[in-house]
C-alpha cells in the first residue's frame, strides 16, 4: 500500500491548513521535514498534489479528489482510537456512558460529582448523544449505558424508566412572562419562540401540547438540541421549552424558568444492553441519578 495512514494524516493536515507551515504547527513537526514528506508522497503516488508558489500551496484536482476519500479514512481511524480508549476504560473498571442533551447540562454533571465521592479513581468517559446515536453507540460497544429522554425500540437493548422530568418554559429574566408563577401555552403564542424541529422529541411533545389547545405554533428559530435553545434564549431571541434539569441561572445567566400550566413530561430512561449486565460502577451511577431526581 503506497498511501500509508501516517501519510494520509499529514496530507489531510496540509489540505486543511492550506500551507506547510500551518500543517507543521498542527502536527508539531518541522516545516522542512513535512515538506520533504509531501514531496516523497507525490513521487510515491506518481501524482502531483500541490502547485507551489512563493506565497501559497495550491491543491491540484487530484489532491482535491483524494482528500474527499482520505479524510474519511483518517476520521475512521480516529474513531477506532476512541473505541480502543473506551475499551481500555472498561478493562480498568471505568465508566463509559452517554446522555441526551436534555439531561446533560445539570443532572448528569451533578450525578458525576456525587459518584466521584464514592469512586474517586474511576475513569469516566461521558458523551452527549441524540436518541438515534445512543442505540448505535451501545450496540457498537462505545458506551455501556445511556440516560435518555426517550426509550428506544430494539431487541438488543433494555429500557427502564428511572425518573420523570417536567418540561419548563425558559425565558430572558426581563421577559413579560417572567412575572408569572406558571406559564399557559395559550399565552406564549403571542411571543417569539425557539422551537424544536418536528422530528425531534421536544418538537413532537411541544407541538402535541399546542395542538391539544387548537394552536399552531410558529417559531423564530428551529433547533434540534437543548443547549441551542437555551443559548438562543440567553441571547434574547425568544422563549423556549426545556427539561427542568437543563435550565438554571447557574448555567444560563440572565434567564429564568417557569413551570407550564399544561404539564409536559419527559421520561428519564436508562438504556443498556439486553444481554450484558450493568457493571457495579454503572449501577452506582444510576443510583446517584435517581437520588438527585428524588431530591429535586
Amino acid at each position: 500500500m503506497k498511501f500509508k495512514l501516517h501519510l494520509m494524516e499529514k496530507f489531510c493536515a496540509v489540505m486543511s491548513a492550506g500551507s506547510i507551515s500551518g500543517a507543521a504547527r498542527i502536527l508539531h513537526t518541522s516545516q522542512s521535514g513535512l515538506s520533504k514528506t509531501i514531496s516523497d508522497l507525490e513521487e510515491s503516488l506518481g501524482l502531483k498534489l500541490f502547485t507551489r508558489t512563493q506565497s501559497s500551496l495550491i491543491p491540484t484536482k487530484a489532491a482535491t479528489i483524494l482528500f474527499d476519500q482520505v479524510a474519511k479514512v483518517v476520521f475512521s481511524a480516529e474513531e477506532i482510537d476512541r473505541l480502543v480508549d473506551d475499551l481500555r476504560a472498561f478493562e480498568r473498571g471505568g465508566l463509559t456512558f452517554a446522555s441526551t442533551p436534555s439531561f446533560a447540562l445539570t443532572l448528569v454533571p451533578s450525578a458525576i460529582h456525587n459518584f466521584k465521592k464514592q469512586y474517586p479513581d474511576t475513569h469516566i468517559v461521558f458523551r452527549t448523544l441524540t436518541v438515534p446515536e445512543i442505540s448505535q453507540s451501545i450496540i457498537g460497544g462505545k458506551c455501556e449505558f445511556a440516560i435518555s429522554a426517550l426509550p428506544v425500540e430494539n431487541a438488543s437493548l433494555a429500557c427502564e424508566q428511572i425518573f420523570e422530568s417536567d418540561v419548563v418554559c425558559i425565558m430572558p429574566k426581563d421577559h413579560p412572562l417572567a412575572n408569572s408563577e406558571s406559564v399557559d401555552l395559550r399565552r406564549v403564542a403571542d411571543y417569539s419562540m425557539i422551537l424544536y424541529e418536528k422530528e425531534s422529541l421536544f418538537g413532537t411533545l411541544t407541538r402535541q401540547a399546542f395542538s391539544a389547545l387548537g394552536i399552531e405554533p410558529s417559531s423564530t428559530v428551529d433547533v434540534i438540541r437543548t443547549e441551542q435553545a437555551c443559548a438562543l434564549v440567553q441571547a434574547g431571541l425568544g422563549i423556549s421549552f426545556v427539561s427542568e434539569f437543563a435550565a438554571g441561572t447557574q448555567v444560563w445567566a440572565g434567564t429564568v424558568t417557569r413551570p407550564l400550566v399544561q404539564r409536559i413530561v419527559l421520561p428519564g430512561t436508562l438504556i443498556h444492553s439486553a444481554f450484558v449486565p450493568l457493571s457495579v460502577q454503572a449501577r452506582a451511577f444510576v443510583e446517584c441519578v435517581k437520588s438527585i431526581c428524588t431530591q429535586h
